[in-house]
């Protein structure tokens, strides 16, 4: 069996994507996304059932060209899917005590709503291509 850490999430970002640029020139973008789960439950007087909406806040962080695009078209309310792995990693808080962090390396991105996916696309066209050229 080939097990696969592989993780797709749907959600709004929760704030604009905070980027970092190295030395090198490499980039790193982090946010988080929030992603909301419903289901129902009969309420405390025992009368009809209610929605119960739980909204996770789950960080991101992209680097490369992913982080690229989420500084370029990625902001605060901004509705995608995300791709990626999970990750963890340990560091040492302000009192000195060990934490672990859970987040998504992000590798891929699909854009929600006509309008940005289109505004997207035709910014990241190499100008002068022309798809009714194409053979097939």
């Amino acid at each position: 069996m080939n097990l696969k850490n592989e993780v797709r999430l749907t959600g709004n970002i929760g704030g604009d994507p905070e980027i970092k640029t190295f030395e090198n020139g490499s980039k790193v973008a982090n946010c988080s996304i929030a992603v909301d789960d419903s289901y129902t439950k009969k309420s405390d007087n025992g009368g009809e059932r209610e929605k119960v909406t739980v909204v996770d806040w789950i960080d991101l962080s992209a680097w490369g060209y992913t982080a690229d695009l989420f500084e370029k078209y990625v902001k605060k309310g901004t509705r995608l899917t995300v791709g990626g792995k999970l990750k963890t990693r340990s560091y040492e808080d302000k009192e000195g005590n060990n934490r672990i962090a859970t987040y998504i390396k992000v590798e891929s991105i699909l854009f929600h709503g006509e309008k940005r996916a289109e505004e997207i696309n035709e910014a990241n066209t190499p100008e002068g291509s022309n798809d009714d050229d194409l053979p097939f």
